[in-house]
């Protein structure tokens, strides 16, 4: 039933589940998490205090994509944080996408805020046809 699902969609996360003491499944839940940023100490149960970072080398990607001098002096360059459970859902460069047009499109169709509201929303919808009740965490930011 949906406590399968449930259980597959956290085995599939990695996430640690702390059950409570009576031994009641789901309900009693006390920690759900596969990170704590910073939080070595979470380590014993664990979790991992690592976050996954990825580092763009821009001078890299300007030599494989050929650019000119000019196209290197007009680029617009940002920097996007979210959790699995957005990443989970939808492609990094769907994120990628609107909040590069919410921040420097010539027709503004939406704020920044308002990308990164849409894509939250866009992502919640996905894990509850996805995985009903359960919904992993969605965080989101963006900065030029």
């Amino acid at each position: 039933g949906s406590n399968n699902n449930n259980n597959a969609m956290i085995q599939e996360s990695s996430r640690l589940l702390v059950p409570d003491p009576s031994g009641a499944p789901f309900g009693g839940m006390a920690l759900a998490m596969s990170r704590a940023i910073g939080d070595s100490d979470a380590k014993v149960v664990g979790l991992i205090s690592e976050p996954e970072v990825d580092v763009w080398d821009l001078n890299h990607y300007h030599k494989q994509q050929q650019s000119s001098p000019e196209q290197i002096e007009d680029s617009e360059w940002f920097a996007v944080v979210a959790s699995d459970g957005m990443y989970d859902v939808i492609p990094p460069e769907e994120v990628a996408n609107l909040l590069g047009q919410s921040l420097y499109s010539d027709e503004n169709v939406v704020s920044p805020l308002e990308a990164c509201e849409q894509l939250i929303r866009k992502a919640t919808l996905m894990w509850m046809n996805m995985a009903g009740a359960y919904r992993d965490d969605i965080s989101l930011g963006v900065s030029r």
